[in-house]
């Protein structure tokens, strides 16, 4: 707890700098409005996005293995999935597809970091 009230505290005092100098509008809009407006910029320079991989990079390391398959759903770009359900009312269905088509024995990875959480440096 102490560790990360230090790391609020350096992100607080480095406020005037890049990214989290970011100005953002949080004005919701509609699924392809906000897409059309966040595709240029998507994969990067993109702190939410760097913060996210400094997560799920090692967590995809430590399943990967010669020969192992993966299936990667709602992967925009081509970074891993995610940022999809949160565009969802209800997430439940896409969720259940997913178990659905996982192997007996697999591993769901699903990451989808709010925005807020990268204007705050994670």
């Amino acid at each position: 707890m102490l560790e990360r009230m230090r790391e609020l505290t350096v992100t607080l005092q480095r406020s005037d700098e890049f990214p989290f100098s970011m100005v953002l509008d949080p004005t919701e809009r509609d699924l392809q409005t906000g897409d059309e407006e966040w595709a240029p910029s998507y994969d990067g320079p993109n702190p939410m996005i760097e913060t996210e991989e400094r997560v799920a990079h090692p967590i995809l390391r430590e399943l990967a293995e010669p020969g192992r398959r993966a299936l990667d759903a709602a992967c925009g770009t081509g970074r891993q999935a995610s940022l999809a359900l949160c565009h969802l009312s209800d997430p439940g269905d896409a969720v259940t597809e997913l178990a659905r088509v996982l192997r007996p024995g697999g591993t769901l990875v699903i990451t989808n970091p709010h925005p807020f959480g990268g204007m705050l440096g994670g």
